[in-house]
Formats: structure tokens, sequence, C-alpha cells
């Protein structure tokens, strides 16, 4: 597997095809997922600073749809700690 280098940071092929990524303020959030599976941490990108950090959500999710709209991010639907949701 061919790793890429982003940012200076290296993702491999396998996981940089699968993930969800939005802009806030001067930030970038990826939800990151491997193979389809659940995950309660995301990864941001500050774009003024050139630094990663990361952050948790306080549930697990999987399968969601997550936009930005006018600066709010909302994730909505998939699965929430293993059960199918209709919850934005």
């Amino acid at each position: 597997m061919k790793p890429y280098l982003v940012k200076g940071m290296i993702i491999s092929l396998l996981v940089a095809i699968i993930f969800n990524a939005v802009k806030k303020n001067e930030y970038i959030i990826f939800f990151t997922g491997y193979n389809g599976g659940e995950g309660d941490q995301f990864e941001i990108y500050d774009t003024t600073s050139g630094k990663w950090s990361t952050g948790m959500l306080n549930q697990k999710i999987q399968g969601a749809a997550i936009i930005s709209v006018n600066n709010t991010i909302y994730v909505a639907g998939g699965f929430l700690n293993g059960t199918y949701s209709n919850q934005v």
C-alpha cells in the first residue's frame, strides 16, 4: 500500500479514502474511519498554524453524513454507539 504525505502527515491509501472533512473557521476537521469502523475521535488541522490536534465526540459514530453549513458542523444519521440513528 502506497503512503501519501499530507502536510507532514503520512496517510495510507486505504485510510485516506474513508473519511469526511469539513471546514469551520480556520480549521479543517477530518472524521476518519477504517474499514467502515465506528469511532469517537476526529483530527483537526489548523490552517493558520499548520498544526494538528485530536478531538473526541461524546458518542461513537459510523456511516454518518457530516456537513458544514454557515460555519456550523452537522452530523446526521448513521449509527451512534452501534444503534441506527435518525438524529442530527
